[in-house]
């Protein structure tokens, strides 16, 4: 995982995605996660790759909601933002790598743009699914592989952007780098196929809805993966 980066950025996000989210999370990423994730009175949520932790104060009053992210400059914001309660824990850790929470422990089990960071997923996945009760839901959501792909059909005839900085087929899948955080900032990033997603967590879950959010109508940008636990 791109650890330094999140600890680079973490005043600019912060400042950013505030209390409430940024234009893209409020208006296309949160409603597609807080549909799926229903009434979370009650239930333990997960929330993998956590950030400032602003998802929190969106959730309806979880039973008690877990932070995990690998940067310790975000968790830092998160503690400083989220009302501290009993139900609330944040916890350090790679979220690629075992973690030590209790196996079924999650009713509601969320990645919020972060599995497109992640260098491997098998980890990741290992973690959704133990952490998963049956019968709970794992949110998936991510910048749609396509956002890339259009981009790309555009350089093929003449037309550059500033956004994507390494040029490669959508099928040609590995490590890149584009400008993004609202064009302050150089990150890197793991391109994959749809596909590549899909197979990824089918073993083990079984995929309830697929979304697919686009901005303007033409151009594909957020997609949700929603998976449930038999």
């Amino acid at each position: 995982m791109s650890t330094n980066q999140w600890d680079q950025y973490a005043d600019l996000v912060d400042e950013r995605i505030g209390d409430g989210g940024d234009a893209l999370h409020t208006k296309y990423i949160d409603p597609l996660i807080l549909t799926h994730a229903g009434d979370t009175t009650g239930k333990t949520v997960v929330d993998l790759g956590c950030g400032n932790g602003y998802l929190y104060n969106k959730l309806p009053s979880p039973g008690s909601y877990i932070g995990i992210d690998y940067s310790a400059q975000l968790l830092e914001k998160a503690k400083n933002r989220t009302k501290v309660l009993p139900s609330t824990f944040f916890m350090l850790s790679d979220i690629t790598k075992p973690l030590a929470l209790k196996p079924g422990v999650a009713d509601v089990v969320i990645c919020n743009m972060v599995v497109q960071y992640l260098p491997s997923l098998g980890g990741l996945v290992s973690n959704v699914v133990t952490l998963l009760a049956s019968g709970g839901t794992a949110i998936v959501v991510l910048d749609h592989p396509g956002h890339a792909l259009f981009m790309r059909a555009q350089e093929l005839v003449g037309k550059t952007n500033s956004k994507f900085i390494t040029s490669a087929s959508y099928f040609s899948e590995g490590l890149r780098e584009k400008h993004s955080l609202w064009g302050k900032a150089k990150l890197t990033y793991y391109h994959r196929t749809v596909a590549a997603y899909v197979n990824a967590f089918s073993g083990s879950l079984r995929l309830d809805q697929m979304q697919e959010v686009s901005e303007d109508g033409e151009m594909p940008r957020i997609l949700g993966l929603i998976w449930r636990k038999p």
